[in-house]
C-alpha cells in the first residue's frame, strides 16, 4: 500500500496537534507549586501564610468537592483523549482509512487547547511563589503587573476558560477522532434507549464526553464569576488598597474588549 506524501504529513500534524492538546491542558491543570516537572514547576508559596477567609471556593466544601472534580476531570480526560486520539488517527491512516471530515475543526480546537496551556504556564512562571490554588497573600507580596498580567487581569482563568470550553469540541466532544471508528448501529433493542440517542456506541461515546465537558465548563464558569474573582480582589484590594483599584481600571479582567 502507498501513502500520498502531502496527506500523510496532514496526518502526522493532526495527530501531533492532538498529542500536544492534551499534554498542554494537563500541565495548565497542574498545581505547578507541586510538581518537579521542570515545564511548570515554580516554589511553594510559603506555608506560614494563612489561607484568605473570604476564599468561599476552597472553604465551603461542596464547592471545593466540585471544582476538585473539574480539575482531576479535565486534566486526565485531557490528557488521554489527546494522546489516544494522536494514535488512533495514525492507526486510521496506514490502516487504509480516510482522514476525518472533521479533522480541520479539531485542529482548530487543538490549537486553542495548546494556546490555553502555554498562557497557563506562562502566568506560573510570571507569578512564581505568588502563585497559589488557594487565595492567600503574603506581607512582602508584589503586585505583579509584567507579562500576561501587563493586558489582563486574570490571564490564568482566562487561560483556563479557553481550555475548559475546547474540550467540548475535539479533545472531549463532536469532532473527537474516535468517533469515526464508534459504530451506529444499535447494540440494544430498545425503544427507549433509541428515544433519548444512546442505542449504539458512537451516541453513547458521544454523550459521555459531552456530560464531562459540560460539568467543567458549567462548573468552572459559575464558580469563577460568582465566587473567585470577586473574592480575590476583595483580597487583594485588601491588602493593596488604591494600586489594585488602579491596576484593575488600566486592562480587562479576562477577556479583552469584553470583560
Amino acid at each position: 500500500m502507498t501513502y500520498d506524501g502531502a496527506s500523510t504529513l496532514l496526518v502526522i500534524l493532526y495527530a501531533m496537534t492532538s498529542c500536544f492538546a492534551g499534554i498542554a491542558v494537563y500541565h495548565g491543570e497542574s498545581d505547578p507549586s507541586k510538581t518537579r516537572n521542570k515545564l511548570i514547576a515554580i516554589p511553594n508559596a510559603s506555608s506560614s501564610t494563612p489561607n484568605y477567609d473570604g476564599d468561599i471556593v476552597f472553604r465551603n466544601s461542596i464547592y471545593s468537592r466540585l471544582i476538585k472534580v473539574k480539575f482531576f476531570l479535565t486534566k486526565h480526560c485531557a490528557l488521554l483523549s489527546g494522546i489516544g486520539q494522536g494514535f488512533y488517527i495514525i492507526y486510521r491512516h496506514y490502516s487504509g482509512l480516510p482522514i476525518s471530515s472533521v479533522s480541520e475543526k479539531a485542529f482548530a480546537f487543538n490549537l486553542f487547547a495548546i494556546l490555553s496551556g502555554a498562557m497557563r504556564i506562562w502566568c506560573y512562571q510570571t507569578l512564581k511563589k505568588s502563585f497559589t490554588f488557594g487565595l492567600k497573600v503574603s506581607e512582602d507580596q508584589k503586585l505583579i503587573t509584567t507579562g500576561p498580567y501587563r493586558y489582563l487581569a486574570h490571564p490564568s482563568y482566562t487561560a483556563m476558560l479557553i481550555s475548559a470550553w475546547t474540550l467540548a469540541g475535539a479533545l472531549m466532544g463532536p469532532y473527537n477522532a474516535f468517533l469515526d471508528g464508534l459504530s451506529t448501529r444499535p447494540f440494544v433493542n430498545s425503544t427507549f434507549l433509541k428515544v433519548i440517542g444512546l442505542d449504539n456506541l458512537h451516541s453513547v461515546f458521544l454523550t459521555v464526553n459531552l456530560t464531562i465537558s459540560a460539568y467543567v465548563i458549567v462548573v468552572f464558569t459559575s464558580l469563577l464569576l460568582l465566587f473567585r474573582i470577586p473574592n480575590e480582589e476583595a483580597m487583594m484590594k485588601a491588602h493593596f488598597g488604591k494600586r489594585y483599584d488602579d491596576f484593575l481600571s488600566e486592562r480587562w479582567r479576562l477577556i479583552p474588549f469584553i470583560y
